[in-house]
């Protein structure tokens, strides 16, 4: 398996019919951000992993995206994750998104609260409406 899958570019790029939907919590959506305290992101390495790159090169649909944000995780992560949903909305993707505000790195697991619950939910119905 490559690396590509854990950073999602390859379902961006080479779209899998067996790939019913995409379901992303804490995601690396573009290492532009990072770069700053990360020095071996160059920009090959950024083209070649990030995203959101790879969603703005792409003319291809990929399938319906939920991706859950939490608002205490690190900022670059955070400005990662709006860019691409903004991309992913003016390239007309379908993109469900949730925003836990004061959740932290992993509130699936860490942050048993109403918030945490909901999003789950919303998650699961996600997938059931895509399988």
């Amino acid at each position: 398996m490559s690396s590509d899958f854990y950073f999602l570019t390859s379902e961006l790029c080479e779209p899998r019919p067996y790939i019913r939907c995409l379901v992303v919590y804490y995601g690396i959506m573009d290492l532009e951000p990072m770069r700053k305290d990360r020095p071996a992101i160059t920009d090959e390495v950024n083209k070649e992993f990030s995203t959101l790159h790879r969603l703005k090169e792409t003319r291809s649909k990929f399938p319906p995206m939920f991706i859950a944000r939490a608002g205490r995780e690190e900022p670059a992560l955070n400005v990662a994750v709006d860019s691409f949903i903004q991309e992913a909305v003016k390239k007309n993707s379908t993109v469900d998104f949730s925003n836990h505000p004061n959740g932290q790195h992993g509130f699936d697991v860490l942050d048993d609260n109403a918030r945490t619950r909901e999003i789950i939910s919303r998650t699961i119905e996600f997938i059931k409406a895509h399988s």
